[in-house]
């Protein structure tokens, strides 16, 4: 239910933006109020997403299928972009309605899925809900360690992707079509990165793998950063997007993982709650 309806407010997002822009009447505050919504939407959607993945597999294909959804996002994140460029050079309001066609497929998807594991149904209010979800995370070691990782990650190294247009202006002094050749590296390194620990994920132990990755994306961080180039910074992207991913892709699944069923939602809120420290970092 809530995974629908959220999957509906962001298509009449876009069925709104698309009206506006055909009739031209499109302003600044229009688009700071829908995104907004847009904002407020979204974490109400993905959490739902990740916690649904334990009831479509069993426990032993998890990993596997965590990494697979990140997979969806990071091509997304690839073919997005170009995309988004095509449409947008043929009319702005066609590229709004391919995505209000998205959203359609979106929800005539989800109609097919199978009904989840019953849990059971909290009594709390949605404050109350919150509040014992965070304790429930900081109570458990494991869930603590986690999510502590995960805003090590967001803190010390995401922001960077905020920054690309910096990079492709200040540092490399390139065109703002070269933006988008840096974010389909990022991006292409990403989803190598997420295919290929869903391809071995039930077979590595993730303990391990998880640092050496950590310590690759700080490492390829610095190098991106320190690039002479635009052309040397391109296979840094890849190498910082491939080793980005695989850290919080074995992250993610590890947090389902160590949580009980009945809570997968609310650790799935949680992880993505240390995603909003990122753009507090970026100011």
């Amino acid at each position: 239910m809530v995974l629908l309806a959220s999957t509906m407010i962001l298509m009449m997002t876009a069925v709104v933006m698309a009206i506006m822009v055909y009739l031209d009447v499109i302003e600044v505050w229009h688009l700071a109020l829908l995104s907004l919504v847009h904002g407020a939407t979204v974490p109400f959607n993905h959490p739902v997403r990740q916690a649904y993945i334990p009831s479509l597999v069993p426990r032993s294909q998890m990993p596997n299928a965590v990494a697979l959804n990140a997979s969806g996002r990071n091509l997304n994140q690839i073919l997005g972009p170009a995309l988004a460029g095509v449409l947008l050079a043929i009319d702005p309001t066609l590229a709004f309605t391919v995505i209000v066609g998205l959203h359609l497929m979106t929800i005539a998807l989800s109609l097919r899925l199978p009904r989840g594991a019953p849990i059971v149904r909290s009594k709390l209010s949605a404050g109350g809900d919150l509040i014992f979800g965070l304790k429930y995370v900081w109570t458990n070691t494991t869930l603590r360690t986690f999510v502590g990782m995960a805003l090590l990650g967001v803190t010390l190294g995401f922001p960077y992707q905020q920054l690309l247009p910096v990079f492709q202006k200040e540092v490399f002094e390139v065109g703002p079509e070269r933006l988008g050749v840096m974010v389909s590296f990022l991006g292409m390194g990403a989803l190598s990165s997420s295919l290929i620990v869903a391809s071995f994920s039930t077979l590595v132990p993730r303990g391990y793998p998880q640092l050496l990755a950590g310590i690759a994306f700080g490492v390829g961080l610095v190098a991106f950063a320190s690039a002479p180039s635009f052309a040397w910074a391109l296979p840094l992207l890849f190498v910082t997007g491939f080793t980005s991913q695989a850290y919080t892709t074995m992250n993610s699944t590890q947090m389902m993982l160590a949580a009980d069923h009945e809570f997968y939602g609310r650790v799935a809120s949680v992880n993505m709650m240390t995603r909003a420290v990122e753009s507090q970092d970026v100011v």
